[in-house]
Order: structure tokens, then sequence, then C-alpha cells
């Protein structure tokens, strides 16, 4: 779905209609469609019971539309016959609500000045000076911030948050940043949590599943050729090797004979 297909089914959408966001709780609260309601997958079957009766019309949008299409076909399995899947939410162009400024956003992901300028393809002064409002992100700034974060930007500078739930740990989140400011090769936990990203949001970044992103950080399988050159592309971060950050076969604690 496109975004004028998407934005005519918003336009139209009925009074009783129940619009419903599928992503994950913390990208929920990054920014999401005006009016929409938070039921990651998992909850959904439980939570619609309450709050729709059968003829109630139910529309979903995800990351991507993937999910949603699913979870549309669902529950018109289980009677909700007026469930429907509007599409992913890089395919909107609206208002997200909450809108952060570039400062909220980067104190609201754990990140650098530095950090966030590599993310969204610029200097760390350019970012520095999107925060002072000696300057404004300009159109393209803010599409890349919404396909990379899934966040809409304030162009107006309002200063600091006064909340915000950061994922990760301060002191993983601080570690991985140290090692985007010094060079080093990351693995791919390392990159999502010096990033502020879930699993499926940082997928989405590369173009491929959330089950790619789980079984790389679990060590069950290694990031090919292509997905390397995406993460140089997009983070200029090159990964490492393995789930450690440690060069294959080199095991911990033990030194040279």
């Amino acid at each position: 779905m496109d975004h004028e297909q998407m934005n005519i089914e918003l336009d139209a959408i009925p009074e009783n209609a129940i619009l419903i966001d599928l992503r994950e709780e913390e990208d929920y609260a990054a920014g999401h469609i005006p009016g929409a309601r938070n039921f990651p997958m998992g909850s959904l079957r439980e939570e619609i019971r309450r709050i729709a009766r059968f003829n109630t019309p139910i529309l979903l949008y995800c990351y991507t539309g993937k999910k949603s299409a699913q979870a549309a076909e669902l529950l018109q399995s289980r009677g909700y016959v007026n469930a429907r899947n509007i599409g992913g939410i890089d395919a909107y162009s609206g208002r997200l609500e909450p809108e952060l400024t570039i400062r909220e956003l980067r104190e609201m992901k754990g990140l650098s000045q530095s950090a966030l300028a590599r993310i969204i393809g610029v200097r760390q002064p350019t970012v520095a000076a999107y925060e002072s409002g000696k300057a404004n992100p300009g159109p393209a700034i803010c599409d890349a911030v919404r396909r990379l974060l899934t966040v809409t930007v304030s162009p107006a500078n309002r200063g600091k948050t006064e909340s915000g739930r950061t994922p990760g740990s301060k002191t993983q989140q601080q570690a991985a940043q140290n090692q985007i400011r010094h060079g080093r090769k990351m693995t791919v936990r390392e990159l999502r949590k010096a990033s502020g990203l879930t699993q499926a949001a940082f997928a989405e970044s590369l173009g491929i599943c959330t089950g790619s992103v789980a079984a790389y950080e679990k060590g069950r399988t290694r990031p090919g050729p292509k997905v390397k050159a995406k993460v140089l592309e997009v983070y200029q971060v090159t990964l490492a090797d393995s789930v450690s950050g440690m060069k294959a076969g080199q095991k911990r604690g033990r030194g040279k004979k």
C-alpha cells in the first residue's frame, strides 16, 4: 500500500472504528498514528475480545504491513469480519504522536550526537546545529529519521524531553557508543543497543526479517556480505564476525601458553 492509499484509508475511518498499532511498545511510544492503540501481535487476540464486537471496523498497521496482513486474516477467521490491514507505518505520510525534537529523539534513544549523525547520514556538527536551533532538519532528513527510527521529528527546538524510556541499560549503551566513536568492529547486538532500536526496527532499517536479527545475536547464524554492506551503508559501522566480537576460535579466559 502506498502513501496515498494509506492516507485515504485513514481519512475514511468510521467513528466506531478501532485503529491498532501492532509494533513493540517502545516504537509505539516513539511515534504512532494519532488515535492508534498499541497491541503487539502477542497480545492482540486477548485484547481484541475486550474492546471490539464482531462487526466493529478494525484497522491494523505494523512496520511494513506484513504482520498487520497476518493479523487481519487471523481476526477475520475468528469472526471479526471488518478487520483489515492498512499497511506499514513507512507508507504513512501524516503527523505522528508524539512529535519529537532532534534532542528529544536522541536522548530517548540513548544516542550521542555522533551516533545519531551516523544513523541519519549527516555530520555531528549538523546534529548540534539542529539541537541549538541554528538549523532545521529538511524534508530529506525528516524522511531518513522516519524510515530508520520510526519517529516524526519536529522542526522546532523545544529543549530537553521531560520523559522517555531508553531501551537497554545505560552501561550497555555507553559501551556500544564508545565503540562507534572509536571505530571498533561491533556485534549486531552492540550496534542495535547503541542505536536504541528493537530487533524489529533494526531489521526494518536493513530490509531483513526480525528472526534474522535474533539469530545473529544468539550466534545461530552470521550476517553475510550483503547484510554487512547494508550495515556499513546505513550505520557506517563494520560488523564483527562473531556474537562476542572476538575472532572465530578465540575463547574467553584463555591466555597464551
